[in-house]
């Protein structure tokens, strides 16, 4: 079966717009790895300086920074399943063909 060059064009756009919204999705989950262990990790360094020494603070940072990203690993694996569940509405369920 040959498709015709608009059909081709529309799945090209189509790859193109899922390749760029899950680079995004990337994107957003570096910034938030970054961004926890700096506050957490750095806030525990700087309270475990403030103290006086020992490392409870950072540790307790640590365990907070890898709690938070798989909070956030789990979001975004759950909101891709429901999107790929079969009935659902998300936009990678193909539309039916014939009737408009």
């Amino acid at each position: 079966m040959t498709t015709s060059k608009t059909q081709r064009d529309e799945n090209s756009a189509q790859t193109l717009v899922q390749t760029v919204g899950g680079m995004g999705m990337n994107v957003t989950l570096g910034i938030q790895l970054a961004l926890s262990w700096v506050i957490f990790i750095g806030g525990g360094v700087w309270l475990d300086r403030r103290r006086g020494g020992g490392l409870a603070f950072t540790l307790l940072g640590l365990v907070l920074g890898l709690t938070f990203l798989g909070y956030e690993v789990w979001k975004i694996i759950r909101q891709n399943s429901v999107s790929a569940a079969p009935g659902s509405t998300g936009g990678d369920s193909p539309k039916p063909e014939g009737r408009q």
